[in-house]
């Protein structure tokens, strides 16, 4: 393994705060605007922005397949989390630190909607409902800052002497993706994209992942093998879990065409999310030990 990165220095800092008020901006708007957009079956009246004051026309289930799967999302992502952090580090801390806060989030998410669904259905206009909504959607948005994050720290995976990069990426300072967390849980805190049905608020923070979720695939295909660092089978797991939630929007519009019950609709989206949440962190966790595994190699050679 030599010192050569895929990420390269190249922009001030200057110019990537410009680049992170302009992307901002941009994913903002997409969040706020395309998912009612995109609701080609049933129209776009569940996304009526309501900034967390409801009526009696407000959707939210109580069935255990819509709280129980969630308490299931919470399991899972805190035993990823767990096995993350159990990998024996000495170089690649940040990219650790950021995949255990990424299937953090997602398990603080679920079990935050987990008791609003199970306990606190028939108080959505209460001060600790909105609360607890804010802090579940409110770590989604936050997630599209760490995905970022472990998108910038595995660009910096050194590459082996026998790899050339297909193409070289910016190194994108930390601040950019830590800003970017901090940016979208504050939209979401202050109710910019609180929705009639507080199911859509999800969906609209879901969009935000998807520019940091374009650059981890992007990294992944800047690399022409990652096979010194893990198997191929986990690179295709990595890029099938961050592009699995490309279908819960129009999963969700076609569940509200066919008028299905809510907790079938929530089963349905809870089940992509598992799949699409698992694969991400046992992907993540893979490609830690391996960088450091490779890493330790080149050390005892030296």
């Amino acid at each position: 393994m030599t010192t050569t990165k895929i990420a390269q220095s190249g922009l001030s800092d200057q110019q990537w705060r410009i680049i992170l008020a302009v992307s901002l901006t941009f994913t903002y708007f997409l969040g706020r605007y395309l998912p009612p957009m995109t609701a080609f079956l049933t129209g776009p009246q569940l996304y009526t922005y309501v900034n967390y004051v409801y009526d009696d026309k407000t959707v939210f289930d109580d069935t255990i397949l819509t709280y129980g799967t969630d308490y299931i999302l919470v399991a899972s992502n805190s035993y990823l989390c767990w096995r993350i952090l159990r990998v024996p580090i000495k170089r690649f801390h940040v990219l650790q630190w950021a995949s255990a806060a990424l299937v953090a989030s997602f398990a603080v998410a679920s079990l935050a909607g987990a008791i609003c669904h199970h306990f606190l259905y028939a108080s959505l206009n209460t001060w600790y409902f909105r609360l607890l909504w804010r802090i579940c959607v409110g770590s989604v948005g936050a997630a599209g800052g760490f995905l970022g994050l472990c998108g910038n720290e595995l660009a910096r995976i050194p590459l082996d002497s026998t790899t050339a990069p297909r193409f070289p990426l910016p190194r994108i300072p930390t601040f950019f993706w830590i800003l970017w967390s901090v940016f979208f849980f504050g939209v979401i805190y202050v109710g910019l994209y609180s929705m009639r049905n507080p199911a859509c608020d999800i969906f609209l923070t879901g969009v935000t992942q998807a520019p940091p979720t374009f650059y981890i695939c992007v990294v992944l295909l800047a690399r022409r093998s990652w096979s010194s660092i893990v198997a191929e089978k986990y690179v295709r797991l990595l890029a099938i879990g961050l592009l699995a939630n490309c279908i819960l929007l129009p999963g969700y519009d076609l569940l509200n065409y066919l008028n299905l019950p809510d907790g079938v609709r929530n089963l349905f989206l809870h089940t992509v999310l598992f799949c699409a949440w698992t694969a991400q962190g046992l992907s993540l966790r893979e490609f830690i030990e391996g960088a450091e595994k490779a890493q330790e190699s080149v050390d005892k050679a030296s």
